[in-house]
């Protein structure tokens, strides 16, 4: 009797013909597989990650994955039971969640800036970003982002980012900000002009629009600009000419370039007006009946205008009156007059000056009338 029969102790091998590497994007993976050689191989058994080896035929889908990392492994066996001690195996990663992006910091509200810069991210290192302002499209973009010179108005910066997966952020992160270069007008609405006798002044203003009015500012001649509230008032004014300033500025820093201004004049010198020297000059011997010419020089020693003047000669047989008019401050005037003596004799003539505003003054001059 005899028995012949073959001895096998070689597995087969066994080879991934196709599958999933790197990163993909779904939650299920299909792999196609083989034992070599084909006629030494049984069946072949196969697992994800830590599962228990099962039997399986090419291809195989592993579905229901979670996201993260992954291994597939193969293993042949032949008909006798010699299983391939090195499977054949494959790591992929399953990505099915798109990045989030998010804005770091850059303008919101309403800005003076016209070249604003946006700092982003994203949640998921290695991404890549693309940008866009208003409809200008998306575009790829690095953080951070500047935008030169945009006009006064509302604008809306969007980013979304692409992780290393290809997934897309289906959000993207948005800023809606305002650009205001526009500053607002000042206005003087009250206060003195001209001369005042006081030293204090009180003024009330306003910004122009009062929206788009956050405060203002104001100074007094070449003292700092401060902030300020209406009614203002200036204190303790030296007596002199003055200029008060005042300047609107909006909630974003935009000052008004030419503020509003009122000059006016503290004077709280009471007026000092009166009639000073009164000089007369002339012949002292005249012949009666006779007419003399006499310079009568009438000074005005005080700060203010003397007006009214009026002069008047009296003697015995002497009388004359003239109205002199206004004088000014510090100013001399001389009015000629003549007189004509009716008696003989020494006579003494009083030259009285008068005025409105002014006192008077009067001086005596003795002449010798001859017939």
């Amino acid at each position: 009797a005899s028995r012949t029969f073959t001895v096998d102790t070689t597995p087969p091998d066994t080879q991934i013909d196709s599958g999933p590497t790197g990163t993909i994007t779904t939650n299920q993976a299909i792999f196609t597989f083989a034992g070599d050689p084909a006629g030494d191989t049984a069946k072949i058994q196969c697992r994800i990650d830590s599962e228990p080896f099962a039997e399986c035929a090419t291809p195989k889908t592993f579905s229901g994955l979670s996201d993260g990392p992954h291994t597939a492994e193969f293993r042949a066996e032949d008909a006798v039971g010699n299983q391939d001690p090195t499977p054949a195996s494959r790591t992929f990663t399953v990505d099915t969640t798109p990045p989030d992006t998010q804005i770091d910091s850059g303008p919101t509200g309403t800005t003076s800036n016209v070249s604003p810069s946006f700092v982003f991210s994203s949640s998921e290192a290695g991404s890549t970003f693309e940008c866009e302002l208003g409809d200008d499209g998306f575009s790829p973009c690095s953080s951070p982002k500047s935008y030169p010179d945009l006009s006064d108005g509302s604008h809306t910066f969007e980013v979304r980012t692409i992780d290393l997966a290809g997934l897309t952020d289906p959000s993207p992160a948005s800023r809606t900000f305002t650009v205001d270069t526009t500053p607002p007008d000042t206005q003087i609405d009250s206060g003195p002009t001209g001369t005042i006798t006081t030293n204090q002044a009180i003024f009330t203003f306003a910004g122009d629009p009062a929206g788009d009015t956050a405060k203002i500012q104001c100074r007094i001649d070449s003292e700092p600009f401060a902030e300020c509230a209406t009614p203002k008032t200036f204190s303790g004014l030296s007596d002199g000419p003055h200029t008060a300033e005042f300047r609107a500025e909006d909630a974003v820093g935009n000052q008004d370039p030419t503020p509003a201004s009122r000059t006016f004049t503290v004077d709280t010198t009471p007026p000092d007006t009166q009639i000073g020297k009164v000089k007369v000059n002339g012949r002292t011997k005249v012949k009666m009946g006779k007419k003399a010419t006499y310079k009568v020089n009438i000074s005005n020693s005080g700060n203010t205008e003397a007006t009214g003047v009026k002069l008047k000669a009296r003697g015995n047989g002497v009388s004359f009156n003239t109205s002199v008019g206004e004088i000014a401050a510090a100013k001399t005037r001389t009015v000629k007059i003549k007189l004509k003596p009716k008696k003989p004799g020494k006579i003494k003539v009083s030259f009285k000056v008068t005025s409105k505003n002014a006192g008077s003054k009067a001086v005596k001059k003795t002449i010798t009338v001859k017939k």
